[in-house]
């Protein structure tokens, strides 16, 4: 079946299930669905059917994921079943971050961006926001793992690498993109550009990604290659990208 009959056929399927009150008491930035295709071919929409085991529990994959949701909103990230709980969603985890800045003047961060990332046994949260972060937490565990640090201005966009599990992208306000190692923690390119999202490019493997700008410009930048990871960041000035479209949008760019 070609692609554009299946989404034909799911998008006649679809109907309300649900309305969820969030807790987040603020805007919501980002929802995400923990899907990896890479890993996991489970059917979905119109062609998933579900199986039962003899007490009434869905058989599923062990490496499917696609039932769980995060969003993020304000000071939190809430992680959710869509799957097992009726016709409701139900919190499997909830991260909350402490307040920054001086003892009388402290501000609750806002997260702006999430995606998911695969890990033997784990699903991997990544989040970011306004606290210049990016927070890595374990749905296995519950708990945050890592910090990533170095960006100086508030983080708008992070992707996750399509080959890499242990890579991740990163657009900030303080004019850089910087790809990390979400198991070091360490930092290994810095892309000189004020970019307010990425993605990377699915048909090069993660070699290539885009960039979309405040202004309009869409950029495509090579994913520097390296045998060992480097010590220090490799740096990459914008005059090693390519322009491929500019001022198409009279504003920023917000998701590509």
């Amino acid at each position: 079946m070609d692609p554009s009959t299946q989404l034909e056929r799911i998008f006649k399927n679809l109907r309300l299930r649900r309305i969820v009150k969030e807790n987040h008491s603020s805007e919501i930035n980002q929802l995400a669905f923990c899907q990896n295709h890479r890993y996991n071919r489970t059917p979905y929409g119109i062609d998933r059917v579900r199986v039962l085991e003899r007490r009434g529990a869905i058989l599923k994959d062990p490496t499917d994921n696609s039932n769980v949701l995060a969003t993020t909103g304000g000071p939190q990230a809430n992680i959710y079943d869509n799957e097992h709980c009726g016709d409701h969603l139900d919190i499997m985890s909830h991260f909350l971050l402490d307040p920054t800045g001086e003892e009388g003047f402290e501000e609750l961060p806002e997260m702006l961006t999430c995606c998911w990332m695969n890990q033997p046994q784990d699903a991997i949260l990544a989040t970011a926001g306004t606290d210049k972060m990016i927070h890595i937490l374990s749905l296995a565990r519950s708990k945050e793992l890592m910090r990533l640090s170095g960006h100086k201005h508030t983080i708008t966009d992070i992707q996750p690498h399509p080959i890499r599990d242990e890579y991740i992208l990163s657009a900030s306000k303080d004019g850089t993109i910087r790809l990390w190692n979400i198991l070091t923690g360490n930092c290994l390119v810095i892309f000189e550009y004020k970019a307010s999202v990425v993605c990377f490019n699915p048909h090069t493997q993660g070699t290539t990604f885009l960039s979309g700008s405040y202004n309009g410009d869409i950029r495509e930048w090579d994913m520097p290659s390296f045998d060992e990871e480097p010590k220090e960041p490799i740096v990459v000035p914008l005059t090693e990208s390519r322009m491929l479209q500019s001022g198409l949008h009279s504003a920023r760019i917000g998701k590509c």
